[in-house]
């Protein structure tokens, strides 16, 4: 459990929370990703296998600050690019995903009270929701993009110091007005 506990605080915890039911606040997690724990009895050793393999992916000390690490440099953190991958196969949903992917984590990239990022940020996150729900929508998903852009703004702001830069971000749009994007939505 002490080890579970070490993984909370790290961006590889969101990857290893799709596998292990560890106490109540990570099968809610998991379940917020609508995914399912593995039964009790494989879910320690799969849970360390997963875990290793996270870390390694995503590097030792798995946040790597505000912004996160992105080793391909394509503007997604490699945490959220691993979910992307994993749960993305239609290339159409996957590139609208990766679109939202880079407008969500843009925000982390904003560093002072800087309305003219702030309001490219929103139109970004605006254009990425749109085609969402373009491509999903086109392809017959139901809800789904709803839940595709619910897991990438959890996964993006998966810990205490992205939390407060978002609602930052979400304060200093506070009172904006801003109309639905129109022309060509996804890159």
């Amino acid at each position: 459990m002490a080890f579970s506990r070490v993984l909370t605080g790290l961006s590889a915890y969101s990857l290893a929370a799709h596998y292990a039911d560890l106490h109540e606040g990570d099968v809610r997690h998991a379940r917020n990703l609508n995914v399912h724990p593995v039964s009790t009895a494989k879910r320690p050793l799969l849970m360390l296998i997963v875990s290793l393999v996270a870390l390694i992916v995503t590097g030792c000390s798995g946040n790597h600050g505000l912004t996160g690490k992105d080793a391909d440099r394509n503007g997604i953190r490699d945490d959220v690019d691993i979910y992307l991958t994993r749960y993305l196969a239609d290339v159409h949903q996957s590139n609208a995903a990766k679109q939202a992917a880079r407008a969500y984590q843009s925000v982390l990239g904003i560093r002072s009270p800087n309305p003219d990022a702030v309001r490219r940020a929103n139109l970004d996150i605006g254009r990425a929701t749109a085609c969402l729900y373009e491509v999903f929508l086109g392809q017959g998903s139901g809800d789904r993009p709803g839940k595709v852009s619910l897991d990438l703004e959890r996964l993006t702001f998966n810990t205490p110091e992205r939390r407060h830069h978002y609602q930052a971000f979400n304060a200093a749009l506070n009172g904006a007005a801003w109309s639905l994007p129109d022309g060509r939505l996804c890159d």
